[in-house]
């Protein structure tokens, strides 16, 4: 028997069109039965995948309350600003403020250092990195952008 509605994961990612990260999303969130996966995007791009999935521009995620996920910086800093009282995490996918040509150290710390933000990584050697660049701790690696672990779930929802 469900619960009238199921527990809710929330990702906000640039862009819903073709990349490694959207599609294993988006793939992966179809083999899950007991919990709805909401993608709020950024840029307007036609959906690599057709799925079952809520997607909706990032505006319509202040009201969403569940966990959600920033997949990218510029995604990281407009779930600061979302109200929501749920976990808020940062998925490192890569390491962005390597390529800025004027790093702006305040704007990138505000962002790696937050405390609202629980960091995810992607790898062993990400997590080495990140900890070392922002003297933080790492919450999570999530290997080939599996998400939906059983273990990670479990916290997410409790």
């Amino acid at each position: 028997m469900y619960p009238l509605q199921l527990p809710k994961l929330g990702f906000l990612i640039q862009s819903i069109g073709p990349s490694e990260l959207a599609v294993n999303i988006m793939n992966r969130s179809l083999e899950i039965e007991d919990l709805s996966v909401y993608l709020f995007w950024v840029d307007l791009d036609r959906a690599c995948l057709s799925n079952l999935n809520m997607n909706a521009h990032y505006s319509e995620a202040y009201c969403f309350d569940g966990p959600m996920i920033a997949t990218c910086f510029d995604s990281a800093v407009k779930l600061i600003n979302l109200p929501t009282p749920n976990p808020k995490f940062f998925f490192i996918n890569d390491l962005e403020w390597i390529y800025q040509p004027q790093k702006q150290y305040e704007q990138l710390e505000s962002i790696y250092r937050n405390p609202e933000l629980k960091l995810l990584v992607r790898c062993e050697d990400h997590k080495k990195i990140v900890e070392n660049a922002w003297n933080v701790k790492v919450h999570r690696i999530i290997h080939k952008y599996n998400f939906f672990e059983p273990d990670f779930i479990k916290e997410l929802l409790e």
